[in-house]
C-alpha cells in the first residue's frame, strides 16, 4: 500500500521544507512522536507559542501528570475488572462442572438402585415361583 511505510511522514516533511505552518498529517505524527519513530518534524500544534513562561511550562507539566495518573488509574480499574471478570468466569465454569459431576454421580446411583430394585424384584419373583 502507498500510505505504508513512510508516506504520510513524508507529507509533513515535503510540507515543512515548503514553508506550510501546520503539519497535513499531524495525528499522524503525533502518533510516531508517541511511539519514537521516524523523525519528529518541528510543526508548531495549534495554540503553540514558541516562547513560555517557566509557569506555563510548569502548568503544562501539571496537566500532562494528571492526564497520565488519570490513564493509569483507568488502566487499573480496566485490568481489575478483567480479572473479577476471569475470577467470575472460572467461579461459573466450576460451579457447572461440579453441577455435572454430581447429576452423574446421582446418575450412577440412580442407575445402581435400579439394578438393585430389579434384582430384589427378580429374587422375589424366583422365591415366589419355587414356593409354588
Amino acid at each position: 500500500f502507498e500510505w505504508r511505510n513512510g508516506y504520510f511522514n513524508e507529507l509533513s516533511k515535503e510540507a515543512y521544507k515548503n514553508g506550510q505552518k501546520e503539519d497535513p498529517c499531524s495525528t499522524h505524527s503525533g502518533y510516531l512522536a508517541e511511539l519514537g519513530i521516524g523523525k519528529i518534524i518541528p510543526f508548531p500544534f495549534k495554540g503553540y507559542k514558541e516562547y513560555i513562561t517557566e509557569e506555563e511550562m510548569q502548568q503544562q507539566d501539571e496537566i500532562l501528570t494528571k492526564f497520565e495518573i488519570k490513564r493509569d488509574e483507568e488502566n487499573e480499574k480496566r485490568i481489575k475488572r478483567k480479572k473479577e471478570m476471569d475470577e467470575k468466569r472460572k467461579q461459573e465454569r466450576e460451579r457447572a462442572e461440579s453441577v455435572r459431576k454430581e447429576k452423574q454421580l446421582h446418575e450412577e446411583q440412580g442407575s445402581k438402585a435400579r439394578q438393585l430394585q430389579m434384582a430384589k424384584t427378580a429374587a422375589e419373583e424366583e422365591t415366589k415361583r419355587s414356593l409354588r
